[in-house]
């Protein structure tokens, strides 16, 4: 049965910083590449940092075209909720396996420079404290409007103290046992946790197939632009950060710098 759920209108105190953030990817993944390329001493750290913009903002501008369209999003359909977590899901595992599996990615990231870069973006985060906006305004459920507005809220406040771990204690991160490790990743697990929550919450409201908490208000509004640049493409993102650190710490591999002589630095990839 379709869902008569209509999508609301967004307004402009929350549409505009949604669109800024969201513009600003390419050139978050530009700089964050860039400098742990550099710091990693790989050669031309501009262009890879690059091509990782290049990615980001298509892969933007391909949600955009899906929505602008109507071949996917812009409307609510029956199926439109579970495209939004496909949204998410599938490139947060993108850009995760593409960390890992690309040699100068995995440099570049997997640094000493890489956990601190990774986790500072994390205050972004708090641009979730627009769903209280929305909330206050009778668009958004607090079911899922308050849990993952103050979560993202709670992370994005203290991503800088984290980042500062990962600058000011880079030995201890990779001494197992130590405090210092356990509590950053506590904060990483913490962060990723809140993600699923919040995708997980937004799905059982989003009017469709699967909806299990019926509105009015439900998450429709997550269905159309400006607002499905957060299932599809901030949300993957931050996930992916988070997945990214994760992986440098608990799996460590061998570093790949091209151009280097092995061994030579400090830096989360190191093998252990």
């Amino acid at each position: 049965m379709e869902s008569v759920s209509e999508i609301p209108g967004i307004p402009l105190s929350v549409a505009l910083p949604v669109a800024v953030l969201a513009g600003l990817v390419p050139l978050i993944g530009l700089g964050v590449v860039t400098a742990g390329a550099r710091a990693a001493g790989l050669p031309r750290p501009l262009r890879l940092g690059a091509a990782v913009a290049a990615a980001l903002a298509g892969w933007g501008l391909l949600l955009v075209a899906l929505t602008v369209s109507g071949a996917v999003f812009g409307e609510v359909r029956t199926y439109t909720g579970v495209a939004a977590g496909l949204a998410w899901l599938l490139p947060s595992v993108l850009i995760a396996v593409a960390a890992r599996r690309v040699p100068a990615l995995r440099a570049a990231l997997g640094g000493r420079a890489g956990p601190v870069l990774l986790t500072g973006v994390e205050t972004a985060r708090c641009i979730g404290a627009v769903f209280l906006i929305l909330h206050g305004r009778g668009d958004l459920p607090s079911g899922f409007a308050l849990p993952a507005a103050w979560g993202d809220i709670a992370v994005g406040a203290t991503a800088p103290l984290a980042a500062w771990v990962a600058w000011a204690r880079p030995d201890d991160l990779l001494r197992p046992g130590s405090g210092w490790r356990r509590a950053f990743l506590a904060w990483q697990f913490a962060g990723l946790a809140d993600m699923w929550m919040a995708v997980t919450l937004g799905r059982l409201h989003a009017p469709g197939a699967g909806q299990v908490f019926e509105g009015p208000p439900d998450t429709a509004a997550f269905l159309d632009l400006p607002m499905l640049l957060f299932p599809g493409y901030l949300v993957p993102f931050a996930t992916a950060l988070h997945y990214v650190v994760l992986a440098g710490l608990l799996r460590p591999g061998r570093r790949d710098r091209p151009g280097r002589a092995p061994g030579r630095g400090l830096g989360y990839a190191a093998a252990s």
